[in-house]
């Protein structure tokens, strides 16, 4: 058989990590195991249900410690108003399910080597750190709260960052002007 690299060289390009070959693997390795697959499957079902019911007592005022901790090392969610606000509350908690779920579940891929289990691990963990609810606007209320106390200004602080980040074709993670020395 032919590598993909030699059909389509350009392919390569698209994925130079080889993440989606990872995955391809992962994949096939929970297919393998359908049983497995379908209790994982149940296990986030049941922890679905024990959220709605807990979201469902939150939202008629009575409140409870967060079912989905973050962990010690997270601190995206550490400001009040995610646990103050019920929308902001149970977005973060939902994500966190997820995340936790998914994270286990790569790791529990039945007949994965070790080693492509922590590779699919960290990529996992890269794409849902980049999806999690305080990197976006309108889904973080500390952003929104910032906005307000400051009329506007943080928003448009941001805008024009982006618009700088774009013009120079890079996303630049301090200012250009500023000279870091160590």
């Amino acid at each position: 058989r032919t590598p993909p690299e030699a059909e389509a060289p350009w392919l390569s390009n698209l994925d130079p990590f080889g993440i989606g070959e990872l995955f391809g693997r992962v994949q096939k390795a929970w297919l393998q195991e359908p049983a497995e697959l379908a209790g994982q499957s149940l296990r986030l079902a049941a922890e679905m249900q024990r959220l709605n019911t807990w979201m469902a007592g939150r939202w008629l005022g009575m409140f409870s410690p967060d079912p989905i901790p973050s962990r010690p090392e997270d601190d995206r969610f550490s400001d009040p108003v995610w646990r103050e606000l019920p929308a902001f509350d149970a977005l973060k908690e939902y994500y966190l399910l997820l995340s936790h779920w998914l994270n286990d579940v790569v790791y529990a891929t039945p007949g994965l080597p070790e080693n492509d289990k922590a590779d699919a691990a960290f990529w996992l963990r890269q794409w849902l750190n980049a999806q999690a609810p305080s990197n976006y606007f309108l889904s973080n209320p500390v952003a929104l709260r910032r906005c307000m106390e400051s009329g506007g200004m943080s928003a448009l602080n941001g805008v024009q960052n982006f618009l700088r980040d774009l013009a120079a074709g890079d996303i630049q993670m301090v200012d250009p002007g500023v000279t870091i020395t160590t």
